[in-house]
Protein backbone atom coordinates (compact mmCIF):
# COMPACT_ATOMS: atom_id res chain seq x y z
CA UNK A 1 0.00 0.00 0.00
CA UNK A 2 1.66 3.64 -0.71
CA UNK A 3 1.52 6.02 2.37
CA UNK A 4 -1.76 7.59 0.92
CA UNK A 5 -3.78 4.51 0.71
CA UNK A 6 -2.33 3.77 4.42
CA UNK A 7 -3.93 7.07 5.34
CA UNK A 8 -7.27 6.40 4.50
CA UNK A 9 -7.15 3.38 6.03
CA UNK A 10 -6.81 4.06 9.61
CA UNK A 11 -8.65 7.60 9.06
CA UNK A 12 -11.87 5.37 8.52
CA UNK A 13 -14.75 6.46 10.46
CA UNK A 14 -15.96 3.02 10.86
CA UNK A 15 -12.69 2.45 12.94
CA UNK A 16 -13.55 4.98 15.11
CA UNK A 17 -17.57 3.89 15.24
CA UNK A 18 -16.16 0.23 15.97
CA UNK A 19 -13.76 1.27 18.48
CA UNK A 20 -16.56 3.20 20.47
CA UNK A 21 -18.84 0.17 20.65
CA UNK A 22 -16.21 -1.80 21.57
CA UNK A 23 -16.01 0.16 24.46
CA UNK A 24 -19.27 0.74 25.40
CA UNK A 25 -19.88 -3.24 25.31
CA UNK A 26 -16.99 -3.20 27.94
CA UNK A 27 -18.65 -1.09 30.29
CA UNK A 28 -21.59 -2.52 29.60
CA UNK A 29 -20.23 -5.89 30.93
CA UNK A 30 -18.12 -4.73 33.83
CA UNK A 31 -21.68 -2.79 35.08
CA UNK A 32 -23.21 -6.29 34.44
CA UNK A 33 -21.06 -8.44 36.77
CA UNK A 34 -20.76 -5.41 39.51
CA UNK A 35 -24.65 -5.77 39.54
CA UNK A 36 -25.25 -9.20 38.86
CA UNK A 37 -26.41 -10.42 42.32
CA UNK A 38 -29.78 -11.61 42.42
CA UNK A 39 -32.68 -10.46 44.81
CA UNK A 40 -33.22 -13.44 47.29
CA UNK A 41 -36.74 -13.06 49.14
CA UNK A 42 -36.87 -12.44 52.88
CA UNK A 43 -40.63 -12.15 53.43
CA UNK A 44 -43.98 -11.84 52.16
CA UNK A 45 -46.87 -10.02 54.08
CA UNK A 46 -50.05 -8.16 53.33
CA UNK A 47 -49.27 -8.93 49.28
CA UNK A 48 -46.32 -7.32 50.10
CA UNK A 49 -42.56 -9.39 49.05
CA UNK A 50 -39.46 -8.01 50.53
CA UNK A 51 -36.28 -9.04 49.08
CA UNK A 52 -32.85 -8.15 49.34
CA UNK A 53 -29.07 -8.62 48.51
CA UNK A 54 -25.90 -7.07 49.61
CA UNK A 55 -23.70 -4.60 47.48
CA UNK A 56 -20.65 -1.99 47.96
CA UNK A 57 -22.52 1.21 48.58
CA UNK A 58 -20.12 2.71 45.26
CA UNK A 59 -19.26 -0.43 42.99
CA UNK A 60 -16.27 0.80 41.58
CA UNK A 61 -14.86 1.64 45.29
CA UNK A 62 -12.38 -1.23 46.58
CA UNK A 63 -12.92 0.00 50.02
CA UNK A 64 -16.56 1.09 49.82
CA UNK A 65 -19.06 -0.27 52.58
CA UNK A 66 -21.06 -3.44 51.76
CA UNK A 67 -25.02 -2.00 52.43
CA UNK A 68 -28.44 -4.02 52.28
CA UNK A 69 -30.34 -3.08 48.99
CA UNK A 70 -34.13 -4.02 49.35
CA UNK A 71 -36.47 -4.62 47.01
CA UNK A 72 -40.10 -3.95 47.40
CA UNK A 73 -43.10 -5.83 45.10
CA UNK A 74 -46.90 -4.85 45.42
CA UNK A 75 -48.75 -8.10 44.59
CA UNK A 76 -52.05 -6.59 44.99
CA UNK A 77 -54.13 -5.35 42.75
CA UNK A 78 -54.49 -2.19 45.27
CA UNK A 79 -51.71 0.40 45.87
CA UNK A 80 -50.43 0.21 49.20
CA UNK A 81 -48.18 2.15 52.01
CA UNK A 82 -45.56 0.00 53.54
CA UNK A 83 -43.69 1.08 56.23
CA UNK A 84 -40.68 -0.74 57.98
CA UNK A 85 -37.24 -0.90 60.08
CA UNK A 86 -33.98 -2.37 59.21
CA UNK A 87 -32.58 -3.53 62.24
CA UNK A 88 -29.11 -5.29 62.52
CA UNK A 89 -28.37 -7.71 65.44
CA UNK A 90 -24.59 -9.09 66.25
CA UNK A 91 -24.36 -12.31 68.76
CA UNK A 92 -28.06 -11.73 68.99
CA UNK A 93 -27.75 -8.37 70.75
CA UNK A 94 -29.26 -5.26 68.81
CA UNK A 95 -26.30 -3.28 67.30
CA UNK A 96 -28.06 -0.86 65.11
CA UNK A 97 -31.32 0.14 63.09
CA UNK A 98 -32.43 2.23 60.69
CA UNK A 99 -35.34 5.19 61.19
CA UNK A 100 -39.18 3.76 60.28
CA UNK A 101 -39.24 3.81 56.36
CA UNK A 102 -42.70 4.48 54.30
CA UNK A 103 -43.11 4.32 50.86
CA UNK A 104 -46.31 3.70 48.70
CA UNK A 105 -45.53 1.34 45.89
CA UNK A 106 -48.57 0.91 42.97
CA UNK A 107 -50.01 -2.40 42.28
CA UNK A 108 -47.94 -4.93 40.58
CA UNK A 109 -45.05 -2.63 40.57
CA UNK A 110 -41.39 -2.86 42.47
CA UNK A 111 -39.00 -0.38 44.07
CA UNK A 112 -35.43 -1.15 44.57
CA UNK A 113 -32.08 0.10 45.27
CA UNK A 114 -30.37 3.61 46.19
CA UNK A 115 -32.38 5.93 44.57
CA UNK A 116 -35.59 4.99 45.95
CA UNK A 117 -34.14 4.99 49.56
CA UNK A 118 -33.77 1.53 49.44
CA UNK A 119 -29.95 1.02 50.78
CA UNK A 120 -29.14 0.54 54.55
CA UNK A 121 -25.99 0.70 56.16
CA UNK A 122 -25.00 -0.71 59.22
CA UNK A 123 -23.28 1.46 61.44
CA UNK A 124 -20.92 -0.56 63.62
CA UNK A 125 -20.95 -3.93 61.88
CA UNK A 126 -17.69 -4.47 59.83
CA UNK A 127 -16.75 -4.97 56.13
CA UNK A 128 -17.35 -8.83 56.31
CA UNK A 129 -19.27 -9.28 59.19
CA UNK A 130 -22.49 -9.33 57.31
CA UNK A 131 -21.58 -13.29 55.81
CA UNK A 132 -20.80 -14.49 59.41
CA UNK A 133 -23.27 -16.37 61.32
CA UNK A 134 -23.17 -14.45 64.59
CA UNK A 135 -24.69 -11.55 62.22
CA UNK A 136 -28.16 -11.08 60.96
CA UNK A 137 -30.72 -8.39 60.13
CA UNK A 138 -35.29 -8.68 60.16
CA UNK A 139 -37.42 -6.35 58.97
CA UNK A 140 -39.06 -4.80 62.29
CA UNK A 141 -42.46 -3.92 62.70
CA UNK A 142 -43.58 -3.70 59.19
CA UNK A 143 -47.13 -2.38 58.20
CA UNK A 144 -49.14 -2.94 54.95
CA UNK A 145 -51.84 -0.50 54.32
CA UNK A 146 -54.60 -0.78 51.16
CA UNK A 147 -55.03 2.37 50.06
CA UNK A 148 -58.99 2.98 50.28
CA UNK A 149 -60.06 3.16 46.65
CA UNK A 150 -63.30 5.50 47.21
CA UNK A 151 -60.38 8.19 48.58
CA UNK A 152 -59.06 9.79 45.66
CA UNK A 153 -57.06 12.86 45.95
CA UNK A 154 -56.75 14.95 43.17
CA UNK A 155 -53.91 17.82 42.93
CA UNK A 156 -55.23 21.32 40.85
CA UNK A 157 -52.96 23.94 39.65
CA UNK A 158 -54.11 27.35 39.51
CA UNK A 159 -52.53 29.94 37.65
CA UNK A 160 -53.56 33.34 39.17
CA UNK A 161 -51.86 35.82 37.14
CA UNK A 162 -53.51 35.26 33.72
CA UNK A 163 -54.56 38.32 31.93
CA UNK A 164 -57.86 38.40 30.07
CA UNK A 165 -57.23 38.77 26.71
CA UNK A 166 -60.08 40.07 24.24
CA UNK A 167 -60.32 38.43 20.76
Amino acid sequence: MTNNMQHIVLNMPGKKIITRLLIIAFLLSIYGTIDAQVYKEKITKDSIRISYKWQKEKCLRKDSPIVLMLQLENLSKAKVKVSFEVLYYWKVQLQSGSKTVEYCIKPGKRIRGKRKGLAFQSPGIAQNDFRDPLFSWLIDDLRVEKNDPTHTSINIKTNTNHKNQEP
